[in-house]
């Protein structure tokens, strides 16, 4: 493994101490996955588990390289930043569940205890590696590095795994984001602790799932790993997806939730292609995997024999809406969530705009409001491309076009015209009911086009606006 000169010189300052550091977690298994796929990966974010000090020798040794930050007294993690790369140093310890939820541990700080004792704590094989930077070598116990070549998702502990119900979440994003698959024990674990998903906290949920919905290359397999282990039920909105059929020649590729898994694949693309920003990023993906969660309850076959689904879109709006609630997303992310309901509601328009006017772009901009045209051209990329084998496309390109070409978006449809300059143009007016009526009449002629600035907009009360005052 290649660290970083400052990395090394703070494990030749543990050695020297007499301490002996371990380099954990997710910095060896991206290490080794990069070694798999031929490239040299340098970890940023670096987690080393020293056995053979005390908490005070511990942080004695690093506490020359600069400041160190302890996070949770009890059971001593010291934070040290080197530049760009981010350590976490901390002594092994032993963890006993003592009551319900996710941080209900008894955590006591251990450094006589085993290397192999340390790993067993993990929660999966592919976390439980450990590279000891003085030997140059990999200490793996429980066939992690096997489990990786195989994408496969395996627990370490059949004991220790169902202490806590967040490794099933964590399993659904690692699935997702080193396209795995769980291992058929594991599933059977997963399905053990089903009825402990009430101890988790939403800020935990949205977590794991904004770590699925920013890092996946395979978000499908994330999806999976919830349909395996039986959490999906936990989600009843994605549930409900699973099985409810669609029409063949539309929808080749399966039942909702496969499109819905096919399109959040196209979204990631589409947010790559685009560099898309965090927050757009998520939009677009979490638009995509909620955006036909209205289907199941308006799907039906017609006289033709052919499944319509006439009103998914609106109906699928509040339904998305409950989705982001239950992962913690309207608490957490609430300005994300607000964008996603709109492009929910208004993913099927393509199928009418064929050549709108421009008043009619500035409805479609309102009623998307606060997200754009041009997010809900990225949305219907990636739900029409989402139909294998049928090939991609871009519906909405030349609607998102004229869009930029006459300036249209939500931020150009705010009212120009307010309350005090219909009381300046008609002086005689009082504050009142009436003056709501006359805006909402102008703002209907400045959609129409009828002005496009105040001076203009005053001009078209005078003429058209006549009031008893």
């Amino acid at each position: 493994m290649i660290l970083t000169s400052a990395i090394q010189e703070v494990i030749d300052c543990i050695c020297r101490r007499g301490g002996q550091p371990f380099i954990v977690g997710g910095a060896v298994r991206d290490w080794l996955l990069g070694k798999m796929q031929g490239k040299d990966v340098v970890p940023k974010d670096i987690d080393i588990e020293v056995f053979g000090l005390s908490n005070g020798e511990l942080r004695t040794s690093i506490g020359i390289f600069g400041e160190v930050k302890m996070v949770g007294a009890a059971f001593g993690v010291f934070k040290l930043s080197l530049g760009e790369v981010d350590v976490d140093i901390s002594l092994p310890r032993r963890e006993s569940k003592v009551g319900k939820g996710h941080k209900e541990f008894d955590v006591v700080p251990d450094a006589m205890m085993r290397p192999l004792d340390a790993a067993r704590r993990r929660d999966y094989t592919m976390n439980a590696l450990m590279w000891d930077p003085v030997s140059q070598s990999l200490l793996d116990f429980f066939d992690g590095e096997e489990s990786l070549r195989r994408r496969v998702l395996r627990h370490v502990d059949e004991e220790t795994f169902v202490d806590d119900p967040l490794r099933v979440l964590r399993g659904m994003q690692f699935c997702g984001r080193f396209g795995m698959q769980g291992d058929f024990e594991t599933m059977r674990l997963c399905h053990s602790i089903f009825h402990t998903f009430g101890e988790l906290s939403l800020e935990r949920v949205w977590e794991e799932w904004h770590k699925w919905g920013m890092q996946s290359v395979d978000p499908r397999a994330g999806l999976q790993f919830l349909v395996g282990s039986g959490w999906i039920f936990h989600f009843p909105e994605l549930q409900a997806l699973i099985g409810c059929e669609q029409d063949p020649e539309w929808h080749p590729e399966g039942d909702v939730l496969t499109h819905s898994g096919f399109a959040v694949e196209h979204a990631m693309r589409i947010a790559n292609r685009e560099a898309l920003d965090e927050h757009d990023r998520l939009v677009l993906v979490f638009a995509s995997l909620c955006h036909d969660m209205g289907k199941p309850t308006t799907s039906r076959v017609n006289e033709e024999g052919k499944i319509i689904s006439p009103g998914h879109a609106d109906a699928g709006a509040p339904l998305a809406e409950l989705f982001l609630t239950r992962i913690g997303m309207v608490r957490m992310a609430s300005s994300i969530a607000a964008d996603i309901t709109p492009l929910v509601r208004e993913h099927m328009c393509y199928t009418s705009l064929r050549d709108p006017t421009d008043a009619a772009l500035r409805r479609l901009a309102l009623r998307l409001a606060p997200t754009t045209i041009e997010q809900l051209g990225h949305l219907t990329e990636a739900d029409v491309s989402g139909r294998p084998p049928h090939a991609p496309r871009q519906p909405l390109a030349h609607i998102v076009e004229r869009a930029r070409e006459v300036n249209v978006h939500a931020s150009t449809m705010r009212p120009l015209l307010l309350g005090r300059h219909v009381l300046e143009t008609f002086p005689g007016l009082k504050p009142g009911p009436e003056i709501g009526q006359i805006l909402r009449a102008a703002k209907e002629a400045q959609i129409e086009g009828a002005f496009s600035d105040v001076q203009s907009g005053i001009a078209w009360l005078q003429k058209n606006i006549s009031v008893n005052v």
